[in-house]
């Protein structure tokens, strides 16, 4: 991971050879040296964006940007985060914005950049407030901290409305553990947005149910009074520092390297929503959820650390539930339906995996996302269903011993396979076309073999490596021009070949995991124009694994 001081350094160098986008605006090349940089712009161009909390476009450029945080500011962020459970995965700078937005700059690099954008009046005030209970400004910046946590696209003419709502509920969620009212966490919505839906953010009745929907799940982990007309409920012995040094009991917190310290030593236990295939996902803020109580406080907090630091590092998140009940669904259909609505992993990168053990029932679960799906083979999850039945066998024990005897070994090597099957892969949209892609693999077609050979740490820059491409699904059924089959060695069982026509005329193969579609916004629907994330295979027969995908209008 960067340093704060790499990243700025890299974000100051692209000012030249990056692009920032806006809800509905257009970037400005003016300021560019040269027709290689504007077109370098022209082909990043739709694919990234800024989102506003109200859905009103915003003009950006990277020069509106000041690349030198101030502290304060990162406090702020900093406080909010510690009431997620999760690692920070964006930087916070100030920009010429009305309030808040999430966005994505290319750095110089060629990689996208997540950052929250603030106005520092704004700012002022979102500090001022976790200190005096005003939560209007809190919720706005939650909302837009909640868009990169869940790994939202953020991209123009993309499925917005959907991840919107997401982001809303998150924010109702974070802000119950902070402490708010059900009213107060819906404040800045029925002061800002209006009441019909827009292109891209719903309306103002959608975001308030969804607000109030995270609001009352954050509530049922913690309290059995979830009416919003009541403060809500504090967890017992805990203060949070403000921002200015002083001791605020308004504020619960927990410790950012032991994500579930505070829970982890009560004995209530968690509580997960029930399945729905309608409900909105609502980001996960725990990576050991257990709701028979049966991992001891501190083997929780520190197999949670483990998962927490490891997150924080490849950004790759593992969360296992000890479920109580899986509600009439088997252990891997309960697995993918929390896989979704908690949220497991990035939505555009895909990379979550949801590890299910439910003692009283004897079943066991593994779903992951479409980017660990290959990494997860059947060999593999095989062999993780056995490691957590072994948990299962010995609950019974563990529990009738008064936690004297530790089965918790089971759920350590149950992570132990998951991160030695995924811990070499890559997670940056490294190529935003096939391109730029087909470009590495020439020059490196260029070196000789003896010299790639000799140099141990030699890696490919292209294969395996992630990209972005817009294009149109032209088959779901596949090979309507495409001049090589599929080969479908190493794929999940249940995956699908579909065919694609990007923009300059390329046809690719799509190689589509099972489930995906469940876990995306969209349906996948031919003739129609998308976004793909996608994982190379084989550039020469042009097929790629599909990651994650976006509705264009």
């Amino acid at each position: 991971m960067q340093t704060k001081r790499t990243f700025q350094k890299t974000l100051l160098l692209s000012t030249l050879t990056g692009v920032l986008w806006a809800c509905g605006s257009s970037s400005d090349t003016s300021g560019l040296a040269s027709d290689n940089e504007k077109k370098m712009v022209a082909d990043i161009a739709g694919a990234l964006q800024a989102c506003s909390y109200d859905g009103a476009p915003l003009t950006l450029s990277p020069d509106n940007l000041n690349f030198g945080t101030n502290a304060d500011a990162a406090a702020v962020v900093g406080e909010i985060m510690k009431f997620t459970g999760l690692p920070q995965n964006f930087e916070v700078m100030e920009a010429d914005v009305p309030n808040a937005a999430a966005i994505i700059v290319m750095g110089k690099d060629n990689l996208p950049h997540r950052v929250i954008a603030y106005n520092k009046q704004f700012m002022n005030e979102v500090r001022t407030a976790t200190q005096n209970s005003n939560w209007a400004p809190i919720s706005v910046l939650a909302h837009e901290i909640g868009h990169h946590l869940c790994g939202h696209t953020i991209m123009p003419g993309g499925s917005q409305p959907p991840t919107e709502l997401e982001a809303d509920k998150f924010s109702g969620f974070v802000l119950y553990k902070m402490g708010a009212v059900l009213a107060d966490a819906q404040k800045a919505i029925n002061t800002l947005i209006p009441v019909e839906d827009g292109p891209t953010h719903p309306g103002r009745p959608k975001r308030l149910n969804a607000i109030e929907d995270g609001w009352k799940q954050a509530c049922t982990q913690q309290s059995t009074d979830c009416s919003g007309l009541i403060a809500a409920m504090k967890v017992e012995n805990s203060t949070a520092t403000t921002t200015t040094g002083e001791t605020n009991p308004e504020l619960p917190t927990t410790s950012e390297t032991s994500p579930d310290a505070t829970l982890a030593t009560t004995e209530r236990a968690d509580v997960l929503p029930q399945v729905s295939e309608t409900a909105i996902p609502t980001k996960f803020d725990r990576f050991v959820i257990d709701e028979l109580n049966l991992v001891s406080p501190a083997v929780k907090q520190s197999l949670s650390k483990r998962l927490f630091d490891y997150t924080k590092e490849k950004g790759l998140e593992v969360v296992f539930i000890i479920a109580k009940d899986l509600q009439g669904k088997s252990g891997d259909e309960y697995a993918l339906a929390m896989l979704r609505q908690l949220r497991v992993g990035k939505l555009e990168l895909g990379n979550g995996v949801c590890l299910v053990a439910a003692p009283q029932q004897k079943e066991v679960g593994v779903a992951s996302m479409p980017g660990i799906s290959e990494q997860l083979d059947e060999t593999t999850v095989n062999t993780l269903k056995q490691t957590l039945q072994h948990y299962n066998e010995f609950a019974d024990t563990y529990r009738r011993s008064n936690g004297k005897y530790d089965n918790s070994n089971f759920l350590e090597d149950a992570f132990n396979i998951v991160y030695s099957n995924t811990n070499y892969y890559n997670w940056d949209i490294r190529f935003q076309n096939i391109a730029a892609m087909e470009k590495v693999a020439q020059e490196e077609l260029e070196t000789p073999i003896g010299e790639r050979r000799d140099d141990p740490n030699y890696r490919s820059g292209y294969h395996k490596t992630m990209a972005r491409i817009k294009g149109t699904l032209t088959s779901i059924s596949g090979k309507k021009e495409s001049k090589f089959d599929p080969v479908m060695i190493g794929m999940p069982q249940g995956t699908q070949v579909m065919e694609m026509k990007t923009d300059d005329g390329k046809v690719l193969l799509l190689y589509v995991p099972p489930h995906i579609q469940s876990l995306m916004t969209a349906k996948l629907i031919e003739g129609k124009k998308y976004s793909f994330v996608v994982r190379e295979n084989s550039l020469m027969t042009l097929s790629f694994s599909l990651i994650s995908y976006d509705l264009l209008n």
